[in-house]
């Protein structure tokens, strides 16, 4: 059995995207394992796909009450322990751990950092405690401040393998001994679809896919920015990403003023229209280009610049505050008429990133095996 941790809900779609190529790529890889089951926050949303296992804790604790989930994992941390039982008792078939890709490492802000260790440092600490091989996926990593940070910092320290997707959190863990860096694997995904991608020809529409910002200096500078970006592109059609209690991109959108209910990428590509796509959300751009439609992402994470990085696409990675609205309207109607500039870019970074998987797939067979191990410590 191969247990797969940290998954959120399929009610965001970049990453159900992520869970979706974990398990793709372990049955790719251990085409003979019997059983996948994936730990997740809702795991409900998953069961249609995948054996589940339902993550104890709370996923949207509020005010007073997130001082318990943040005690509760300090509390484990000393003690070494956390009440996981449908964890242990699993624990006998589990041959490897695998932890999905993402963003969830991180104590910038006390919200932040109550909803981690509430939802995931559970996890990974008893990870950290088992006799079993582990890797995880790759991620973003950080800012990881205070005890808690340190905490993180420690038991990432006695996992097997940790892979990082962006130069930043390589540099955060860079004390560490066990850091890889690898590209997103939604980036991974690109790179196997990628013909169909450069025969996209100049059609279509412009696409704008926004989210709600949680970090106070950014929400007000970021809303404005959206509302001039709206009116210099008045024919995009605006289109959500994600359904989730707290990161609704429809709630958002009515918040703004803007009209709703709106498509999806998976409308879009039902439907296959193509055209060009502005993304503040990360997997949102990388979905796109999937599906043949050049994107412009507006980042607010490390993992935005890691992501365009690896592809050769800065030119069209803006700051999602203080873009030039003029400019990104102009770079969305220029790529729409020529998107090759765009792609050639992509394409010549295919080989670079198709022997990264191949790296990839190598690493999480040697952890399989117990070859490219740590000694665990609780």
């Amino acid at each position: 059995m191969i247990l797969v941790t940290h998954a959120y809900s399929r009610v965001n779609l970049g990453d159900a995207l992520l869970v979706d190529e974990t398990v793709a790529l372990l049955r790719r890889l251990f085409p003979a394992e019997g059983e996948i089951v994936v730990a997740a926050l809702d795991a409900a949303s998953f069961a249609h796909h995948v054996q589940t296992l339902q993550v104890p804790g709370t996923a949207g604790c509020q005010r007073l009450s997130q001082l318990v989930p943040v005690g509760l994992g300090m509390c484990s941390a000393v003690l070494g322990k956390f009440p996981y039982a449908r964890f242990d008792a699993l624990a006998h078939k589990i041959t490897l751990i695998v932890a999905v890709g993402g963003a969830y490492w991180r104590t910038g802000n006390p919200v932040a950092t109550a909803k981690m260790m509430a939802a995931h440092f559970p996890q990974l600490l008893w990870a950290a405690q088992q006799n079993i091989p582990t890797i995880y996926l790759p991620q973003s990593v950080g800012p990881l401040y205070g005890v808690a940070g340190q905490l993180i910092k420690n038991k990432l320290g006695n996992i097997d393998v940790v892979c990082v997707r962006d130069d930043l959190s390589h540099y955060e863990l860079s004390s560490l001994t066990n850091i890889h860096r690898f590209p997103d694997l939604a980036i991974l995904k690109l790179a196997r679809h990628f013909a169909g991608c450069q025969s996209a020809s100049p059609q279509g529409k412009i696409f704008l896919s926004a989210r709600p910002i949680h970090q106070k200096h950014l929400r007000h500078a970021y809303g404005q920015q959206l509302q001039r970006l709206r009116h210099a592109l008045p024919q995009a059609e605006v289109i959500t990403q994600s359904f989730g209690r707290n990161n609704n991109d429809e709630n958002f959108y009515r918040q703004l003023g803007w009209e709703t209910p709106c498509r999806t990428l998976d409308d879009l590509a039902a439907a296959n229209e193509k055209g060009v796509m502005i993304s503040v959300r990360l997997h949102g751009a990388l979905q796109a280009m999937t599906q043949g439609i050049p994107a412009i992402h507006l980042s607010y994470e490390r993992k935005g610049y890691g992501a365009y990085q690896d592809l050769d696409l800065m030119p069209w990675l803006h700051p999602v505050a203080d873009f030039d609205v003029a400019r990104v309207a102009t770079q969305a109607l220029e790529t729409l008429k020529d998107p090759q500039p765009f792609w050639q870019r992509v394409e010549a970074r295919m080989p670079q990133i198709r022997e990264k998987e191949q790296a990839l797939l190598q690493l999480i067979a040697q952890t399989a095996s117990g070859a490219a191990g740590v000694v665990k410590n609780s």
